[in-house]
């Protein structure tokens, strides 16, 4: 009886120990973005796709009439920050965002960014 229960909390802390971490809150995923600027850059991919046929020397009409508009409904940055949001908050434990935000909004960490 005893082997069994030695057997049963060794399997316990066995799968315990699989479990990954809490994952983060979307609130300090949303200032980790900040931090870093990734909610930025978001907001740059839509400017930079709707500036792609000038980039190439193209006029916007060369790309199709509504060229603007359809780069904005596929950019558009509240879209692209929550799938974002969503991403990281499958990726990232609390402890790996902790240290993340910790980094980059530290002094050495802003000049990288």
């Amino acid at each position: 009886m005893m082997a069994m229960l030695k057997i049963l909390l060794a399997m316990s802390l066995l799968v315990w120990a699989m479990v990954p971490a809490k994952a983060a809150d979307r609130a300090q995923i949303a200032e980790f973005m900040a931090v870093t600027g990734f909610d930025v850059a978001l907001e740059s991919m839509r400017l930079s796709a709707r500036d792609a046929p000038e980039m190439l020397g193209l006029d916007a009409d060369d790309f199709g009439l509504s060229w603007s508009r359809l780069a904005d409904r596929i950019f558009e940055p509240e879209a692209l920050k929550s799938d974002a949001l969503d991403i990281l908050d499958k990726a990232l434990t609390q402890d790996a965002l902790a240290h993340a935000t910790g980094f980059y909004g530290s002094e050495l960490g802003q000049k990288l960014v």
